[in-house]
């Protein structure tokens, strides 16, 4: 008991000695190379850089073909992750003291606040102050077929400013790894604005009749009705064969699809003429989007 006592005090003294001889500065600002690197390699690692994939989805079945599964992130997990990172080569009490009072510092300086602004300037910058990190993985075509998808994600309605996201990484061709900070539970996932084009949209089985699976939604309003309040009003066109030059190569005829919508546009507004930054207007098709919304939240352990 005795020599126990004795290594503990020495343990104690040893700890507040190191403690008095840190180095390590209380903000962001200038560190050395060296600490910055340590420190941005360990904020690094509480976004799950480097961990190997199957620690995080054990089996592949949890995550079939063309799913989404959305997680939490156990910040108890996390704590262990780091302190097994940093205690490598530590064998003596001595050691262990050391590693006691650097690593507290050291989880202090990743805990400091940080600019909001991209996930790259988050990770360089010192660390993520951030207790609840959730996020989702997504295995689809879509990851290699739209390497560029644009994702926002909210907590509730898209009415709420959406969610900073901390990490966006492809784990492979059709494995996409998206962590946020704070709790997501909706989705929006779209194709990069330089997807605008001229196009149609497609009808539904259900709506397609005679194989004219197309059609063409109009942006008017029903400047005749007061009581709309200039209001967008459904308008649009089913492109049939009465379009096309030649139905066996369904090329659609331009001057006949303008002349369908100008025929519809002045119906609810007689005054617009339809001009080829009209009939450009018209046939101006947004990037396609998808909202996903999770049914259970995604508060609980594990990752």
């Amino acid at each position: 008991m005795l020599i126990k006592n004795i290594r503990t005090q020495l343990k104690q003294a040893y700890a507040e000695t190191i403690a008095g001889k840190i180095t390590i500065p209380v903000t962001s600002t200038n560190d050395s190379p060296e600490q910055e690197h340590i420190l941005n390699w360990f904020s690094r690692l509480r976004l799950l850089y480097g961990v190997p994939f199957n620690y995080l989805c054990a089996d592949e079945s949890l995550l079939p073909k063309e799913s989404i599964r959305f997680f939490s992130i156990d910040n108890n997990w996390i704590t262990a992750l780091i302190d097994g990172a940093y205690s490598l080569g530590s064998v003596t009490e001595g050691d262990f003291a050391h590693d006691q009072v650097y690593g507290n510092v050291i989880s202090k300086h990743l805990n400091l606040p940080t600019p909001k602004g991209q996930p790259e300037t988050i990770l360089t910058s010192g660390g993520v102050n951030h207790q609840v990190l959730t996020g989702f993985l997504l295995r689809s075509i879509a990851v290699s077929g739209w390497p560029k998808l644009h994702i926002e994600g909210f907590n509730g309605s898209q009415s709420n400013p959406p969610l900073l996201m901390l990490r966006k990484s492809k784990i492979s061709p059709d494995i996409l790894l998206c962590i946020f900070e704070g709790e997501v539970d909706t989705l929006q996932i779209s194709t990069p604005s330089e997807g605008i084009h001229f196009g149609f949209d497609d009808q539904s089985a259900e709506q397609s009749s005679n194989n004219d699976p197309y059609i063409l939604t109009l942006k008017t309003m029903d400047l005749n009705n007061p009581e709309q309040n200039g209001e967008k009003t459904e308008a649009s066109i089913t492109i049939g064969s009465t379009y096309y030059r030649d139905p066996t190569t369904r090329v659609v005829s331009m001057s006949a699809l303008a002349n369908a919508i100008q025929t519809i546009v002045q119906k609810t507004m007689p005054d617009q003429n339809v001009t080829a930054a009209e009939f450009g207007l018209q046939m101006t098709v947004g990037v396609d989007s998808s909202i996903l919304t999770q049914k259970q939240p995604t508060n609980r352990k594990g990752t």
